[in-house]
């Protein structure tokens, strides 16, 4: 054997062993050159991932509850945990969740702007050189993300900046807001940063350190195939790392998803809420309107047979059979009169004579007749707070209210066993104390006036609950179904809240509550003392546009021992005027007519002459726009329908 064999063996194998270990080097250092990026790669796909996320939950937020909830007129702020009621705006609340995400997994979210958002966190900060570099790129190519890694005392900190796009539904919000700095947002336009700032993982440094004492000593055993396993066994368990880390991560997220869900579903059952009360708002403003309508029809139908009534008894022959007959016309009608009075108490239209009134008073003024009433079915009990505050009331309604919940109440309860029991009490409420009554109304907080009846009865169950105040529906066999309507629109008008809490077998107690007025109570005062005028043959001008109430009013006013003109318009009405101008006694002039109407046709009459006597009538009440102010001016009389010679008479032959 040569002797240079060994030699050049050994110079081979040192070669070799060179070249392996040079490959190994190369090798090592592609592996850490792949791994370096594999890591870099990773956060940025975590912070593209994150950045996601939060965008798709902000453009959720926006469209299943800011759009939602917007026509129900409930307000989104930057500052809503300040102001109960209102909700974050969509920027706000991404903020918030950024923060959230932060505290979780390390590094932060920012959403900025050379533009600062009204009120927001970043007010009046300077931007930093690489949020001024991201903002530049970005309006110049907002589909391509920005990101940059730093070395901070603490390591490596990846910034990753994406483009906060300007979305169709926040422009009005951005342009209009009171705050804002810029208003020429259009849809589409980068509005600023979002960024995630994420350090690198302690878990990747040790990685890192591991891979590469791995390489080295495989390196100087140069056992390639121990290299290759080393290789591979580090792989596997920097793979099983991030699979971990990835696990640990898609829980953390799928818990704050859980608990956005409920938020989300405690922001649709306050929706769901609100538009109960909406369309229970507007069923009761339909049947008002309807009731109302046919109160109106009734009243003017109601002046023709009341009317003929009074003249045919005043024709007929002392002792005429047919008196007894014209005598039950007349109570049937005044009995008709009598519901159409309680549909227009539901519509909210019934007659009203507010004034401040102590509800004990009330109570206490019909006490003999509750305890007459039901007396023989339950036993009454008054439970009334003294000092009470007053009330703007109608006393007459008032009563109507409580007789029509007492005498409900003791329908509903055993013979001889029940109880019925009315309490009063002055109340301080706040707002969501009296949220959810029956009518859906959003009320004040304040003083209330309370009154409650309860009973230990049959109680309802969910269906009767449900339609227990529409007209003519009746759990009785002889009720026509108009009590508790009434009842419902009387509250309505005097601006109360009504609560409705019963169960079948254990009763039914109705609340009501009247809100407080600090007035003084008024005075009784004795009726005026007048001088009436006799009827001797002065011109009446009776203008109204139904035939029947027109020529009945005239029949009544020429037995009265007027003399009567009449007009079926506003338009004819000034007409007659002004041929009979110094004739003409008093008008006599319906409300709603087609055309002009009586509110209309009495400011012409007014200017052709100012001293004119004028009574207004209607089918509706005179709680009517521009109605109340003439009359409380003392420059009308109102006559409501129907009404007879009487009432007429009263109306027309006192001082003027």
């Amino acid at each position: 054997m040569s002797p240079l064999l060994p030699h050049t063996t050994n110079w081979i194998m040192g070669g070799m062993a060179l070249v392996g270990a040079a490959g190994m080097v190369l090798v090592a250092t592609h592996l850490l050159d792949l791994e370096s990026k594999l890591v870099e790669q990773t956060a940025l796909h975590d912070a593209a991932e994150a950045t996601r996320a939060i965008t798709e939950f902000r453009t959720l937020y926006t469209s299943e509850v800011v759009n939602r909830v917007e026509d129900a007129s409930v307000r989104f702020t930057f500052d809503y945990a300040d102001h109960p009621g209102e909700l974050p705006l969509p920027a706000t609340l991404s903020i918030l969740l950024g923060e959230r995400m932060g505290q979780s997994h390390g590094g932060s979210i920012r959403l900025y702007s050379d533009h600062p958002f009204p009120g927001g966190s970043n007010s009046g900060r300077v931007l930093d050189a690489f949020q001024k570099q991201a903002l530049d790129h970005l309006r110049a190519d907002p589909t391509n993300p920005i990101h940059r890694f730093e070395q901070t005392e603490g390591g490596t900190v990846l910034r990753y900046a994406t483009a906060d796009i300007m979305r169709e539904a926040c422009v009005d919000c951005h342009n209009n807001h009171k705050d804002t700095p810029y208003n020429q947002w259009k849809p589409g336009d980068v509005r600023g940063v979002l960024e995630i700032s994420r350090p690198r993982s302690v878990e990747a440094e040790k990685t890192r350190q591991e891979i590469k004492a791995s390489v080295w000593l495989l390196v100087g055993t140069a056992l390639l195939t121990l290299l290759g396993m080393g290789i591979g066994a580090t792989r596997l368990r920097r793979a099983r790392i991030l699979a971990d880390a990835l696990a640990l991560n898609a829980m953390d997220a799928q818990a704050e998803l859980k608990q956005e869900s409920h938020r989300l579903q405690l922001a649709t059952d306050a929706q769901e809420r609100i538009k109960r009360q909406l369309l229970q708002a507007q069923k009761l403003e339909s049947l008002g309107l309807l009731s109302g309508g046919i109160a109106h029809d009734f009243n003017n139908l109601l002046v023709a047979i009341m009317g003929n009534a009074e003249l045919a008894q005043i024709q007929l022959p002392a002792g005429s059979p047919a008196h007894r007959n014209v005598s039950t016309l007349m109570a049937a009608a005044e009995r008709a009169a009598n519901l159409t009075s309680q549909l227009q108490a539901y519509a909210g239209d019934g007659t009203s004579q507010a004034q401040p009134t102590i509800l004990n008073d009330v109570v206490e003024s019909i006490a003999e007749l509750l305890h007459t009433a039901i007396g023989r079915k339950a036993n009454l009990h008054l439970d009334l707070a003294r000092n009470l505050p007053a009330i703007m009331a109608d006393s007459t309604q008032l009563e109507r209210v409580v007789m029509n919940l007492c005498t409900n109440a003791a329908e509903a309860v055993a013979e001889g066993t029940g109880q019925v029991r009315i309490r009063t009490q002055a109340m301080d409420l706040a707002t969501e104390d009296l949220r959810d009554n029956v009518l859906g109304d959003e009320l004040p907080a304040g003083c209330y006036v309370l009154l409650e009846v309860n009973d230990n009865g049959c109680g309802m169950d969910t269906h009767t609950r449900g339609h227990m105040f529409d007209p003519f529906f009746s759990s009785k066999a002889t009720g026509r179904g108009l009590g508790l309507s009434a009842l419902l629109g009387i509250v309505r008008a005097h601006h109360a809240a009504i609560f409705v809490n019963s169960e079948e077998g254990k009763g039914t107690s109705i609340r009501v509550f009247w809100p407080c007025v600090d007035k003084p109570l008024a005075v009784p005062q004795d009726q005026l003392t007048t001088s009436p005028i006799r009827a001797n043959g002065q011109l009446v001008l009776v203008v109204d546009d139904d035939e029947g109430t027109r020529t009945t009013t005239a029949e009544l006013l020429e037995a009265l021992g007027f003399q009567v003109l009449s007009a079926s318009s506003g338009e004819e009405g000034s007409l007659l005027l002004q041929q009979h101008m110094d004739k003409i006694f008093v008008v006599l002039m319906d409300l709603t007519m087609p055309g002009i109407s009586g509110l209309q046709a009495h400011k012409m009459m007014e200017q052709l002459k100012p001293d004119l006597r004028v009574v207004l009538f209607s089918g509706y009440t005179a709680d009517q726009p521009g109605l109340r102010e003439l009359l409380d001016a003392g420059r009308v009389r109102f006559l409501p329908k129907p009404f007879g010679m009487e009432r007429l008479v009263e109306v027309l032959l006192l001082d003027w």
